[in-house]
């Protein structure tokens, strides 16, 4: 006979020991996904379950770290052995955040009515890690903040922190992200009545119809680094008028409703370039939540083939668009990031963003042989 396994909770709850693993990725794919900027593999997503229990926050407020996070940016803490060194942590104790200069009442935060919003970010290594929106203290915490020489910066900003740790990074767009999502959603929007957070931030619910329950928005998008049929091969860039001078960059555009990734591809590159494209092959992502106007963003990563070298470029969308040699390209992958201009004036975004890693797989030839996902 089959005997039925308890569950992980259930076997904690009579004393074994569990070993618990979060879900890993094939080491090729997190090889790639260890360059993403946003991206934090170690941390545990799926204990979401335990945001449910009764008392959740009084289990686990103790023994969690947290992360404080104001109008769209968080808390830079100083490593007390890198005293002289710029702040570059976010994570702090439940003794630092209630006995320290900011004196939160934690165990408090619990309360539906309390405009201070926890938010359960996973798991590292066992540990709980909780964000604290406290930007209706923001005038008070950012005086204390420069007290004790700790710094609240945008997420955006943390882009240019030098040494900075990809967790931390990972940990404070993950955290901002979250924070706007709850700020933008605090009525329903089935009926208008107040929404309360539940399960830890995971999602929002009717006061008044509990039914109705919200969850937290990403928006996909689409970027394409467009391939030429002709030989040698070439890559099509980009650019619109707000980039800084000679910077070109992958076609972009959201994903609309009723449309899979392959059709937002073609019907981008159609109406940006005028072009049409074959196959599409998806070959990466990443999270981006800082995108236009503070949306949380999911950058879906793809390489295509064009059917003809004609570009006709939409001048209401684009400033330009065409054909860069694997030569030019490989020239400003240099460049980037050195301050200089290269000597066909291009410049390609940072290697915090996938555009960077997408250009630069094309001149590694990581893409030879790639066939449709259709």
């Amino acid at each position: 006979a089959v005997q039925a396994r308890a569950s992980v909770p259930a076997r904690q709850a009579a004393g074994i020991n569990v070993h618990v693993r979060s879900p890993r990725m094939s080491s090729k794919v997190n090889a790639y996904l260890a360059s993403q900027c946003f991206v934090c593999e170690d941390l545990d997503r799926s204990s979401a379950k335990e945001c449910k229990q009764d008392n959740f926050y009084g289990q686990v407020c103790n023994s969690a770290k947290f992360l404080l996070v104001s109008e769209g940016a968080v808390l830079l803490t100083t490593p007390k052995h890198k005293t002289s060194d710029p702040p570059s942590e976010v994570l702090l104790t439940a003794q630092e955040v209630t006995q320290g200069p900011f004196s939160l009442e934690v165990p408090s935060l619990a309360s539906n009515t309390s405009r201070v919003t926890p938010l359960a970010l996973g798991k590292l290594s066992g540990q709980w890690i909780l964000a604290l929106d406290v930007s209706q203290h923001e005038q008070l915490l950012h005086s204390t903040a420069r007290e004790v020489g700790m710094q609240w910066r945008k997420v955006r900003e943390l882009l240019r922190v030098p040494d900075l740790s990809p967790l931390v990074l990972a940990l404070s767009g993950q955290a901002v992200a979250l924070a706007r999502w709850h700020a933008s959603t605090r009525y329903c929007s089935n009926c208008g009545q107040p929404t309360k957070s539940i399960e830890c931030g995971g999602k929002r619910c009717c006061i008044g119809v509990p039914q109705h329950k919200h969850y937290p928005r990403t928006d996909p998008v689409v970027i394409m680094l467009v391939l030429s049929a002709s030989t040698p091969q070439r890559c099509m860039l980009g650019r619109q008028s707000k980039f800084p001078p000679g910077v070109w960059t992958a076609l972009a555009g959201f994903v609309e409703q009723g449309e899979s990734i392959e059709q937002a591809v073609r019907r981008e590159v159609w109406e940006e370039a005028g072009a049409n494209v074959g196959c599409v092959t998806i070959v990466g992502s990443q999270p981006w939540p800082v995108g236009r106007a503070g949306s949380n963003e999911l950058m879906i990563a793809c390489v295509c083939t064009a059917e003809t070298d004609t570009i006709h470029v939409n001048r209401e969308e684009m400033e330009d668009v065409k054909w860069f040699t694997k030569e030019q390209v490989r020239e400003a992958i240099d460049k980037t990031g050195s301050g200089s201009l290269p000597r066909e004036g291009l410049l390609l975004p940072p290697a915090t963003a996938i555009a960077n890693h997408l250009i630069s797989g094309w001149t590694d030839g990581r893409y030879g042989g790639l066939k449709s996902q259709l």
